[in-house]
Parts: C-alpha cells; sequence; structure tokens
C-alpha cells in the first residue's frame, strides 16, 4: 500500500513501526508520567497512548519499574518530547 497507510497482509504492519516502537512507549510513558504521579499510571494508559497492546510493552521493558528507570533515564539523557506531544 502506499501513501504510508498501514498495510493489510498479515506481519506487514507490525514489521513496518518495530524499529520505532521502543521510542514511542517511551514516549508515550514520559508524557503519563508527566502529566500524572507514576503510581498512578498503568501499563494500559502507556499502551494506549503509544497505540500498542499493553503486552506489546513487556516485549521491550520488562516491567514498569524498567520502564520508569527509563523515562528517567531519557530525560537525563535531554531527549526531550517531540514538539507535537507538548501541550501549552
Amino acid at each position: 500500500m502506499k501513501g504510508g497507510g498501514a498495510m493489510t497482509t498479515i506481519g506487514h504492519t507490525w514489521r513496518r513501526r518495530k524499529r520505532e516502537r521502543p521510542e514511542e512507549i517511551l514516549t508515550a510513558a514520559r508524557i503519563e508520567f508527566h502529566a500524572h504521579p507514576a503510581g498512578a499510571v498503568t501499563m494500559k494508559q502507556i499502551a494506549d497512548r503509544a497505540g500498542v497492546a499493553k503486552g506489546t510493552i513487556y516485549l521491550y521493558y520488562a516491567s514498569k519499574a524498567e520502564l520508569i528507570t527509563a523515562a528517567i533515564a531519557s530525560v537525563r539523557n535531554n531527549q526531550a518530547l517531540p514538539v507535537e506531544q507538548i501541550s501549552v
């Protein structure tokens, strides 16, 4: 399928974004952790924001604690949120 739309052939949709997925999950987590206390954020909220199934997060991050640690590390490494993700 041309134009960047989702492919309907089984398997192609997931491979198309697989490399970007960890960063998409991390960005979603940073947004949720910024908006709410980390203890109140659920993995489902992060998954919904990232546009993935909750179980998909666990393919990249073993636990919520690991995801929190990665989010903190990304902020420390000055990985800013994409402009379109910042609400004013």
